[in-house]
């Protein structure tokens, strides 16, 4: 079992980008005070479940994660954290921390599925200290506002364009991510 650390550092979605070398998608975890920010290529499934998530997306029939969030409130399952934990080999590691039933347990899952739970259940999303140093990159400061926070989105499903990756400038990302190599964060693409 993980127990939270007071160093832990909590995480937001910035939001997620197309890497342009790869068209891959990166999801893009950010610190409350929008200096560090830690990119994470996932998968394109794992990319739409989370933007999904985000913006309040009507589906006719629950998807995976969905599905997930409703098996969880049917058996009064709370999800009290998503942890990136490791970094190992060029993958991350995080684990699910539900309550239930007064116990505390973790399950070990993708960073990827873990968001895409975390944003759904309104959940705390925290990175090892370790892990932030080795996989970071500094940016330039940005308004903690336009981050955004599965605690601060809407409770119905009106649009959350005002708190979306939308409103921060995805030409300076771009710029930034073509200047990247993987091998800055010692990832396999």
């Amino acid at each position: 079992m993980t127990e939270e650390t007071v160093s832990d550092r909590e995480m937001f979605i910035a939001g997620i980008i197309v890497d342009p070398a790869s068209n891959a998608p990166i999801v893009l975890l950010k610190d409350a005070e929008g200096k560090e920010c830690v990119p994470i290529w996932i998968g394109v499934n794992e990319a739409n479940s989370i933007t999904q998530a985000l913006k309040r997306a009507e589906v006719t029939r629950p998807m995976t994660h969905d599905l997930m969030k409703n098996i969880f409130d049917e058996l009064d399952v709370s999800v009290k954290r998503i942890h990136i934990r490791a970094l190992e080999e060029n993958t991350f590691y995080a684990s699910i921390e539900l309550l239930a039933k007064g116990d505390l347990r973790c399950i070990d899952a993708r960073p990827s599925d873990a968001l895409a739970i975390a944003v759904r259940m309104g959940a705390q999303i925290t990175i090892d200290p370790q892990v932030l140093e080795r996989a970071k990159i500094n940016l330039i400061a940005i308004n903690p506002e336009e981050m955004l926070n599965p605690q601060d989105l809407p409770s119905d499903n009106s649009s959350v364009n005002d708190l979306s990756f939308q409103s921060m400038d995805k030409e300076k990302w771009e710029e930034i991510l073509a200047e990247m190599d993987p091998e800055d964060f010692k990832y396999k693409m």
